[in-house]
């Protein structure tokens, strides 16, 4: 389960990989357009892919998270949104690490794979919501306002206002809840995913 060396691949299955990671950035940044905008769920949604590539190789991921805030300038007005990538690439690096020294270091039982996806989706829910709570104030900062305005959580940071005082903390910890559920769901789908498009491609482990 070791992180896949992209030049030991054939020039055939490292072209289809970066096609796959292209398009995985362009579903990456469709799939929340659908989710909050047709369906008003308040979830983020938006690293499935990226991730699921980080798997395979952290390289694939940054392919993947810039293809997918391109595609962005299609419907995003406010350009300071591009900040937020900096979330997606620590989000990608937390995956890289993890899988280095923590997944290939272990068993791969179904007890021991799942126990690990389990504390990836906590250490990514702690990543993005403090990372995604700095971008946030600082966006706001630059544009006058207490911090970037995001469907996901402008509900809830209204009632941490109320008992923080700090604008960083408020909006670093009205992530938190919506980023719990969010990541339990998204960080699964990347794993399987990954095992997914391993198993296509027809992917050795070196």
């Amino acid at each position: 389960m070791s992180i896949i060396k992209l030049r030991s691949c054939s020039k055939k299955i490292l072209l289809l990989l970066i096609i796959l990671a292209l398009l995985g950035g362009v579903a990456d940044k469709s799939i929340p357009l659908l989710v909050t905008r047709v369906l008003n769920i308040p979830l983020f949604l938006d690293m499935i892919f990226c991730l699921a590539f980080s798997f395979i190789n952290p390289i694939l991921g940054f392919i993947c998270t810039v293809t997918g805030y391109v595609f962005s300038l299609i419907y995003e007005k406010n350009m300071l949104f591009f900040l937020f990538s900096i979330c997606t690439f620590c989000g990608i690096i937390t995956v890289w690490l993890f899988k280095k020294f923590v997944m290939d270091k272990n068993s791969n039982s179904f007890v021991m794979v799942f126990a690990e996806v389990l504390i990836l989706c906590v250490l990514v829910c702690i990543v993005e919501s403090v990372t995604g709570g700095i971008i946030s104030r600082i966006i706001g900062m630059i544009s006058g306002t207490d911090n970037y305005p995001t469907y996901q959580t402008d509900f809830i940071i209204l009632m941490f206002r109320v008992h923080v005082k700090s604008p960083l903390v408020a909006t670093i910890m009205s992530r938190f809840p919506i980023n719990i559920a969010d990541r339990f769901i998204s960080v699964p789908l990347s794993f399987l995913a990954y095992l997914g498009i391993k198993k296509m491609m027809g992917l050795e482990v070196k």
